[in-house]
């Protein structure tokens, strides 16, 4: 996370995880700015809160970083009711610093970029939508 705040929050949460942890790194970086090759089984995204042009940046990275076999999870927007809410959701990501892509944006962005397996699965009605895509083994 780029915010110091939210480090501390996780490191106060992760406080109480016992034994798994220790396999948490956290760090106060961009994650356009991530550069490790293969490194990670499992990345969470969460896309709403990156201004779209800083998720488009670190898309590719991010799909770089995640090992053969290894899956990417973003929390997504729900798709808007309609063109006024799809209005508002542009307006209050605007002015919140995040993005209003929805769930077909982000599963078609990750098929681009060569994910496999591109899935969404819903959370709560009118919530966060997951969406899921794994890196193929041969990449």
């Amino acid at each position: 996370d780029v915010l110091a705040r939210a480090i501390e929050l996780a490191r106060t949460e992760l406080q109480s995880a016992g034994p798994a942890a220790e396999r948490v790194e956290l760090r106060q970086q961009d994650v356009a700015d991530l550069r490790e090759p293969a490194a990670y089984d499992l990345i969470w995204l969460p896309a709403p809160f990156l201004p779209e042009r800083s998720l488009e940046a670190a898309l590719p990275h991010i799909v770089a970083a995640i090992t053969p076999g290894g899956w990417l999870l973003a929390g997504t927007n729900p798709p808007p009711a309609s063109p006024l809410a799809a209005a508002v959701a542009r307006w209050n990501a605007a002015r919140n610093g995040g993005n209003a892509l929805t769930a077909d944006d982000v599963a078609a962005r990750l098929g681009e970029l060569g994910l496999g397996h591109v899935g969404q699965r819903p959370t709560v009605p009118g919530g966060p939508i997951l969406v899921i895509g794994q890196r193929r083994p041969d990449n």
